[in-house]
């Protein structure tokens, strides 16, 4: 049974991997939830499907949660271009031997927003035209959009045998499900919208498969975001409609010499593009990372203290950089 649950899981991966420009979806409403949270996931360029080890891990791969065995603590702040004001707050509880629960919330908001008087089409000679253009805005107005994660992890744990090579390979399947909460308010109306994803994992590790004590550990990541297509529905009347989409993500841990040093390397496939990542920890409290994300180099840092982790991202954007800053704590 454990055995075709595995193949099964490897044959989705590999499927949605070999098709997923077919699955990617178009889409504007909803656009905020892809700006990409955690700066230690930002500075790894958003390769992070097949890591999502934090108290973020409900945003990148909700199966991820299970795999906390304490309790963790996320919040991040971003001020986009100095226009938008970026936030997320994120609460992992383990209930068990693997299994968790979470709850989190993310905001976009923009204040102040210029409104103009529609262009009237009477207006016909080019100095007419210029002189209305000219005029001030008649108000303003505000952008604000939220959502509210409540989320579930368990992972099965049992050991493959491959019989005919003498050998048993202990194998890890996280699966985990995010229910979104979708508020718009913007310019006097509002929109509300209900979401859910999927995402599971295949973790197991490589110095059991090729007989090698120094390789270490390989996670293969599947996320449905969105998955029956979320539909914002205004109290206009009108709706929008949030597309399904998928991401795909690789990871390799290969343990250092020393006190908890490992090199981590990460590749995902979503519908912005492939993304990879590399995070060398020195330490348990000292972190780098390098990246390549959707607009191009990212970079960050990591630095923890007992329960208190802070990280820092770099991270192109099409209007300039972008820092990131987030902490996370564990208690």
């Amino acid at each position: 049974m454990h055995i075709r649950i595995l193949k099964i899981s490897l044959l989705s991966l590999i499927v949605v991997f070999s098709f997923a420009v077919a699955c990617f979806g178009t889409q504007q409403a909803g656009a905020f939830l892809d700006i990409g949270v955690d700066a230690r996931a930002m500075g790894m360029g958003g390769a992070f499907g097949a890591v999502a080890d934090n108290a973020f891990a409900p945003y990148w791969n909700p199966a991820g949660i299970s795999l906390l065995r304490h309790r963790e603590a996320g919040l991040m702040y971003a001020s986009l271009f100095g226009l938008a004001k970026f936030h997320c707050f994120s609460l992992v509880q383990p209930i068990g031997e693997g299994v968790g629960i979470s709850a989190g919330w993310v905001r976009f908001s923009v204040d102040r927003i210029p409104e103009y008087e529609p262009f009237p089409e009477d207006l016909k000679k080019i100095k007419q035209r210029k002189d209305f253009a000219e005029r001030g805005p008649v108000g303003y107005f505000s952008d604000t959009e939220d959502a509210l994660f409540f989320s579930f992890g368990k992972t099965s744990r049992f050991e493959l045998d491959f019989g005919w090579l003498y050998f048993t390979l202990p194998v890890e399947v996280p699966f985990g499900v995010n229910l979104k909460l979708i508020r718009q308010s913007m310019g006097g109306s509002s929109a509300q919208a209900v979401g859910f994803d999927l995402g599971t994992m295949v973790r197991f590790g490589a110095d059991r498969l090729f007989g090698a004590d120094f390789l270490g550990d390989v996670s293969l990541g599947l996320v449905f975001r969105d998955v029956a297509n979320t539909v914002l529905l205004w109290d206009t009347k009108h709706s929008d409609v949030v597309s399904h989409s998928t991401r795909f993500g690789v990871a390799y841990r290969q343990p250092l010499p020393g006190r908890a040093s490992q090199v981590l390397i990460a590749v995902d496939r979503d519908k912005q593009g492939v993304k990879t990542g590399l995070e060398y920890q020195f330490s348990w409290p000292v972190a780098v990372r390098i990246g390549f994300g959707q607009n191009g180099f990212c970079a960050g840092a990591g630095l923890g203290y007992r329960i208190f982790h802070l990280d820092y991202a770099f991270v192109n954007q099409p209007l300039g950089p972008v820092h990131r800053v987030s902490g996370r704590l564990r208690f």
